[in-house]
């Protein structure tokens, strides 16, 4: 949730769990699916998290959709505690694209973060 609330501080419009309603303006960023990849399985103290970032705008938007793609990962670098953790973005285990969509009547690009972050107990 720090990663929403970074991204919500800086201005943007960011949903989670489910896409936003029909008629939200575009650029909005989209936190989807994510797991979990536990290292000490018995205490839960190390690991990584992939967390993907989908970032929703028309097709003409696609300067703005590279902008904020390179945005969010900005501020995510920044987060580097919380109160019981610290973390770390793998750069190398990192991707991002931007992808056309054409499920709407309105050609979207859809920027595509696949956010790497390796964690452990503070």
């Amino acid at each position: 949730m720090a990663l929403k609330e970074a991204l919500i501080q800086e201005g943007y419009s960011v949903y989670d769990s489910m896409l936003p309603p029909e008629r939200t303006p575009y650029p909005f960023i989209y936190l989807s699916g994510s797991w979990h990849d536990p290292s000490d399985i018995k205490r839960g103290d190390l690991g990584r998290i992939t967390q993907v970032i989908q970032v929703w705008g028309t097709a003409q938007m696609r300067g703005t959709i590279s902008t904020l793609c390179g945005a969010v990962l900005d501020i995510a670098k920044t987060i580097e505690t919380t109160a019981n953790y610290t973390y770390r973005v793998r750069l190398n285990e990192t991707e991002q694209q931007i992808l056309n969509d054409n499920t709407t009547k309105t050609p979207l690009m859809q920027g595509y973060t696949s956010l790497r972050v390796a964690y452990s107990r503070r």
